[in-house]
């Protein structure tokens, strides 16, 4: 009969899964489905062992399997209890905190338990209720997995491929493509005014190897999730889509993983490289470097016992910073090594870097430093410029480092583009501030006064496949667009200024 008991192993995962697809739309970006297959292992590790040992002690093998799945869910659902009825209060006494709900959790399970161990009643139909119900709490969230997995970006309706399709498709000495994003890294001006940093360190570095900054460049939206999908694609947002209709962001990530630029580039014989460490774009032929560990890992611990840890966020929150900042370092160090990655013909590196945003893990000289994960709002203003000065400091370092090991070691001179998504974009500043960005091009065979100084982002690749590869896309109308973080669809265009 024991063949048949397979609840304790489903209850272990279904949280996990539920948890996955409920915040799958907001945080898809950056959950890599290895972050969620080692909490699921390690959950039906844990059932293993609890039925095993049970089934040891306990005769009867359905009694083991229902106090297994007891057990499980003990250990694995307190925090889902907890958030249930926390902050619940009866008269004027506080019962929803932990000296209340943990022992009456405690006891509810202990009595399950006991009542398991002592019924003389048969519990065959009793596992098949569990195994039924076990199998449905896993079906229904995987299904809505399946199908955000399977969902494309349909509506999207573009002639850019076909347009591109007039160019050169020779493949013979095609530079590498290097397009490297710091996230959230502010426009010079911007440094100046805003910040009182001179960032001259930096550009002259830049210029000096034969960059062309573009001192004017403003993103076209204020915010990462906007901003991608419109340069990948080489459009505005809105065009032909019905953004406000959207109930989740599915239709901006598909746009960030399926994206034109990627097509365009495989169609020339591209070999595709992406760096796991910010948002990911799918089709690709390399993926380097490890992603980060996020929210979703806290999550996951904060549904089980260790909620009872009061000290857990610090602990938790010292290990994602550690690794955040070693995943930061090698993806500096994999992007050097680009050059000598032989993957058959030419590449295209897209590496998006989590830095100067934050968390604030870096100081100038990349020295700790022990700032927020993620709720950098409850920051004061002027504590955050501090550190954002300080890893932006560090990201120009590396920057520079990588820069140089890049053009040193490429035997075909290659095309660099260092772009910031958006500016430095707090809700709490002016929304010209957020759209001021950086962008500073390397362009091998190229006269220095091609480039606009007010060169806005969705742009970028238009002018590349033009000059490169004789397309005659041409440029868009320079346009701006800024929307809140809790209403990303509802668009206010802006117009610009000398920041």
């Amino acid at each position: 009969m024991a063949k048949y008991i397979f609840h304790p192993f489903l209850l272990s995962v279904s949280f996990i899964v539920f948890l996955f697809a409920h915040n799958i739309s907001e945080l898809g970006n950056h959950i890599a489905f290895d972050v969620v297959l080692v909490p699921i292992f390690v959950a039906l590790l844990f059932a293993a062992t609890a039925f095993f040992v049970l089934k040891m002690l306990i005769p009867d093998c359905h009694k083991a399997g229902i106090i297994s799945s007891l057990v499980v869910v003990f250990f694995l659902y307190y925090g889902i209890f907890y958030d249930i009825f926390h902050g619940v209060k009866m008269a004027d006494l506080l019962v929803g905190r932990h000296k209340f709900l943990f022992p009456v959790w405690f006891v509810m399970i202990l009595s399950g338990g006991f009542f398991v161990l002592k019924t003389k009643k048969y519990l065959l139909p009793f596992t098949k209720i569990l195994n039924l119900s076990s199998v449905v709490l896993v079906l229904i969230p995987l299904i809505s997995i399946v199908i955000y997995g399977i969902g494309g970006v349909g509506g999207i309706k573009t002639d850019i491929l076909q347009t591109i399709d007039k160019g050169n498709s020779a493949t013979a000495n095609l530079p590498d493509i290097y397009y490297i994003i710091p996230d959230r890294y502010a426009g010079n001006g911007i440094l100046k005014n805003f910040f009182g940093y001179d960032n001259k360190e930096f550009s002259d570095f830049l210029e000096e190897k034969g960059f062309i900054i573009s001192d004017e460049s403003r993103s076209n939206y204020s915010q990462t999730l906007l901003s991608l999908p419109s340069v990948l694609n080489m459009k505005y947002l809105g065009d032909g889509m019905l953004l406000e209709s959207q109930a989740d962001t599915r239709f901006l990530l598909d746009m960030i993983r399926k994206n034109k630029v990627v097509g365009f580039l495989k169609q020339r014989g591209y070999k595709i490289v992406s760096f796991r460490v910010g948002w990911p774009i799918s089709n690709v032929d390399a993926e380097i470097g490890r992603p980060p560990v996020g929210e979703f890992s806290y999550k996951l611990l904060d549904s089980t016992l260790i909620r009872l840890v009061s000290n857990r966020r610090n602990i938790f929150r010292d290990y994602l910073n550690y690794r955040m900042r070693t995943v930061i370092d090698l993806a500096f160090k994999r992007l050097g090594e680009m050059p000598e990655l032989n993957l058959g013909g030419p590449k295209f590196i897209y590496a998006h870097l989590p830095v100067p945003h934050w968390p604030y893990l870096f100081g100038p000289n990349g020295e700790k430093v022990a700032a927020k994960f993620s709720d950098t709002e409850e920051m004061d203003l002027v504590k955050e410029k501090e550190y954002y000065l300080g890893q932006l400091q560090y990201t120009n370092r590396k920057i520079m480092e990588t820069v140089e090991l890049i053009i040193s070691n490429s035997e075909i001179p290659p095309v660099i583009i260092i772009q910031s998504d958006h500016g430095f974009n707090p809700e709490s500043v002016d929304p010209l501030t957020m759209v001021s960005n950086f962008s500073a091009f390397y362009l091998p065979g190229k006269s220095k006064n091609i480039l606009s100084k007010s060169v806005s982002n969705v742009n970028t690749f238009r002018f590349i496949f033009d000059q490169y590869f004789g397309t005659e896309l041409g440029l868009l109308p320079n346009k701006i667009y800024w929307s809140s973080f809790q209403e990303p669809y509802k668009f206010k265009e802006i117009q610009p200024h000398n920041l």
